[in-house]
């Protein structure tokens, strides 16, 4: 056959090419949208009832900062207005954070230390004191999973992230917690609220000043932590190794306690390259914090790993509702002054839910 007589073919098939491209394009920029009702709110006029809603959403991002409402029980009536709408989840705007933030930050690759993606003898420097580095020595590398787990990879499906707001008391959610594909909890919470917060984890993070504080460093006494640990079964620790140099060591010491007492649960380290670009994401957003919380931290990795997310347990208030709340769930312990911008980060949250991106979830689960 003649290359000319294959020429037509070659041209149809080239027309057929663009205008299924052009049709994908015009989909997605139609906005491709997917809706999850709760049985309450579902009903056959549930879409125009949700436009309603719409008409009189509130846009967070009209707010520069939550420091400018002058009265706080107006803000929380305006949070249930958006609450008590149908949620309605958009592809389209899902898909650009998730490829704004795997292009910038990429935590499928960069979210851990991993023997792949760090060399024996390199220099790393330190997330949150950039005029110090750490050598990555032969002890240090093989610390190290030679990959990264397989969840990295993404297409996680249903991913519920609990925070620890006082909010999750008695919110009889722990069932609907639990029903998810993957599910991060953070601080070692305790797990004897079953009720309202599941009993599942695949992920939990360690803040290095914990075991300072409740478990003397794991200088003296092990066992304590350990039993911790093991509440959370064979969900993976996380800890930042090399955010300040003075929780290095700490960070270690937790991988060792479980490497000898523990084995079977792994413990990795967040990378400090990506912690400092997600760091920088939110700052050129205008979201200026001395440090991003844990919680925000990995509701950000959710949006490039799962397919939908659902936020548990993020109220940074006192109170919801005329309701007096504790600031865990488990306690009234507040947080260090300065160092988290938590309010502002539950407007970013906030207005994502508004955008379809993610669910934030504050009412009584049914």
């Amino acid at each position: 056959m003649s290359i000319s007589s294959m020429k037509p073919p070659r041209k149809c098939f080239i027309r057929l090419f663009i205008f299924l491209t052009t049709a994908i394009l015009i989909f997605l920029l139609l906005g491709c949208q997917y809706t999850h009702h709760s049985a309450e709110e579902y009903a056959p006029s549930s879409r125009e009832g949700m436009l309603q809603c719409l008409r009189r959403h509130p846009n967070f991002t009209t707010m520069e900062t939550l420091n400018s409402v002058q009265d706080y029980k107006e803000f929380f009536t305006k949070v249930q207005v958006v609450m008590n709408c149908p949620w309605e989840g958009n592809l389209t705007k899902k898909e650009l954070y998730r490829m704004e933030l795997r292009s910038f930050c990429n935590a499928s690759q960069r979210l851990f230390l991993t023997q792949e993606n760090t060399r024996e003898g390199q220099r790393i420097t330190y997330e949150a004191e950039r005029s110090f580095s750490k050598t990555v020595g032969n002890e240090v590398f093989h610390m190290l999973p030679k990959t990264a787990p397989q969840w990295t990879e993404g297409n996680l499906g249903r991913c519920a992230v609990v925070g620890n707001g006082g909010i999750l008391r008695n919110s009889s959610c722990g069932d609907e917690i639990d029903s998810a594909d993957f599910i991060i909890r953070f601080n070692l919470p305790p797990m004897n609220y079953s009720s309202d917060t599941g009993v599942k984890t695949h992920l939990v993070t360690i803040n290095p000043s914990q075991i300072t504080s409740s478990y003397r460093g794991l200088l003296y006494s092990r066992k304590s932590f350990v039993e911790r640990a093991a509440s959370y079964e064979s969900a993976t620790l996380v800890t930042a190794a090399l955010s300040y140099t003075a929780n290095t060591d700490i960070a270690f010491r937790v991988f060792y306690t479980m490497r000898d007492m523990r084995p079977q649960q792994a413990v990795l380290f967040i990378h400090p390259d990506y912690l400092f670009k997600l760091d920088h994401f939110w700052r050129q957003k205008g979201l200026a914090a001395k440090r991003l919380s844990s919680g925000f931290l990995l509701v950000n990795t959710a949006l490039e790993l799962c397919e939908k997310v659902d936020l548990y347990g993020f109220w940074p208030f006192d109170s919801l509702q005329q309701r007096s709340l504790l600031h865990h769930y488990y306690d009234n312990v507040g947080p260090v002054k300065g160092v988290h911008a938590m309010p502002e980060e539950f407007r970013r949250l906030l207005q994502m839910h508004y955008e379809g991106v993610l669910q934030v979830h504050v009412k009584e689960c049914h």
